[in-house]
């Protein structure tokens, strides 16, 4: 019932979180903002997430795992009926805000329960098939909001959608047997974090991971505008052009799933790496670009 409950928790997650790009004009154009807005709207989704990442390992070992997801999903479903109903700009940037607080609590809450009840060997292959879950939802995201704007409902009925899906989230981890932190386990305090941040390795991750998500907000929430604005797709096409980005971030992490039981990390990361900065350089010399 957890791992089930970790996946649909995840698969919200992706759904949520690549919502805005491809409705990013629509919103715009409903509350008649100029494109110099969209820094608020993005600032505000950015800022509650990391706060939320950066805590919610320590508030879990302090108060308890179920209780921090289904807080977790409680505000991630609060912020997406909120915004769904929100009548002015203002409330869609505090309701982004929410939300990205509600979503870094449920990644970080059940990224550290998979670690918890797989066993070492395991690790990376449980960690790859949770953000497999995260890139399905990541493609049924603009593709739901593609829908939707293709039957000329506008792009609030995808995040009441996502919303239906964070409320079935919260009841099932009131029924999912959500395990402690295994007894003798460090517990995880705002000190740890600090001291993990100073260690050089850690750094080079977090530099990697840094410049993957910068890479990965510039895809998924700037090139739906970008290819209507510039390449003068529909909203319908532009939203199918970025779920199939997100497609294959799904599929790259169903693969490295399979990889991990032949390669080690470190020449997983290296693969990775090599194989993106190809697809970058391919995506710059591209002559339609």
């Amino acid at each position: 019932m957890v791992r089930p409950t970790a996946y649909w928790g995840f698969i919200v997650l992706g759904i949520a979180t690549t919502l805005l790009g491809p409705a990013l004009l629509p919103i715009l154009s409903d509350f008649h903002m100029s494109p110099v807005s969209t820094g608020a709207l993005f600032f505000a989704s950015s800022l509650g997430y990391v706060v939320a990442v950066l805590t919610g390992g320590p508030a879990g070992d302090h108060w308890s795992r179920g209780l921090l997801l289904r807080t977790g999903a409680l505000i991630l479903c609060i912020g997406l009926g909120c915004l769904a109903l929100a009548p002015v700009w203002i409330l869609v940037a505090a309701c982004l805000c929410v939300i990205s607080i509600g979503s870094g609590i449920v990644d970080s809450g059940f990224n550290a329960l998979m670690i918890d009840i797989a066993p070492p060997e395991g690790h990376a292959r449980e960690q790859s098939l949770l953000h497999a879950s995260f890139g399905v939802g990541a493609l049924l995201g603009p593709l739901l909001i593609g829908g939707f704007l293709a039957l000329h409902m506008g792009w609030r009925g995808a995040y009441a959608v996502d919303c239906v899906g964070a409320l079935l989230l919260f009841f099932f981890l009131l029924r999912a047997p959500v395990p402690p932190r295994p007894r003798g386990g460090e517990a995880v305090s705002f000190h740890t974090v600090l001291r993990l941040a100073s260690t050089p390795f850690i750094l080079l991750l977090g530099l990697m991971l840094g410049v993957y998500v910068g890479a990965e907000i510039l895809l998924g929430d700037w090139s739906a505008a970008y290819m209507q604005n510039i390449h003068h797709l529909t909203k319908v096409e532009a939203a199918t052009s970025v779920g199939l980005y997100w497609g294959g971030l799904a599929a790259g992490r169903l693969l490295s799933a399979l990889a991990t039981r032949w390669l080690s990390g470190r020449a997983l990361l290296a693969i990775s790496c090599i194989f993106s900065l190809a697809a970058c350089a391919l995506l710059v010399a591209a002559p339609n670009a």
